[in-house]
């Protein structure tokens, strides 16, 4: 099961010129997706159920290790679980790296991730809006609901500022 996606943003006219994201505009509360469920093997030898974290404010990263601007944000998923998991956040990585890569547990050490990494396929990309680059980021409501979906990487600042309104909306 040999899987390869791109790394960068999907081509678009026009793209930011800030943050180097395409950023889906938040869907009005009632017209919020589902977020598709999934039950996935996780790097630690465990699963990961996404139904698990109803009632918490989720980020569904797509990445891999040979995915520069993931480099750059895992360290800020990682901070944001520090910061806002008593909150009720969690972050959720979903590699697209081969599991037997070797530097995938090395990566994720040396990053310090704190937040469960799980495997995933091209089946499951495809459940989720068609995920073609990497990397892809959703953010859930404590519903389940698909509040936003960034398909690249924007600002830390920006990714926080919507976390932390997802958090206060109860």
């Amino acid at each position: 099961m040999a899987v390869t996606l791109s790394c960068g943003a999907i081509a678009h006219a026009q793209q930011p010129s800030n943050d180097h994201s395409v950023s889906q505009p938040a869907p009005k509360a009632d017209e919020q997706p589902d977020a598709p469920d999934f039950k996935l093997k996780r790097l630690d030898g465990g699963e990961v159920r996404l139904s698990d974290y109803k009632g918490k404010v989720v980020l569904v990263n797509f990445w891999a290790t040979y995915c520069v601007p993931c480099k750059t944000e895992t360290p800020w998923f990682v901070e944001l679980q520090k910061k806002h998991a008593a909150d009720g956040f969690q972050a959720i990585g979903i590699t697209m790296d081969e599991p037997d890569n070797k530097r995938l547990p090395k990566f994720v050490a040396d990053m310090g991730v704190n937040y469960p990494i799980a495997f995933g396929d091209y089946d499951l990309a495809d459940t989720w809006n068609h995920v073609q680059a990497l990397p892809v980021t959703f953010l859930l409501t404590r519903d389940g609901k698909v509040a936003k979906e960034i398909r690249g990487i924007e600002s830390k600042e920006k990714l926080e500022a919507e976390v932390v309104k997802l958090l206060a909306a109860k």
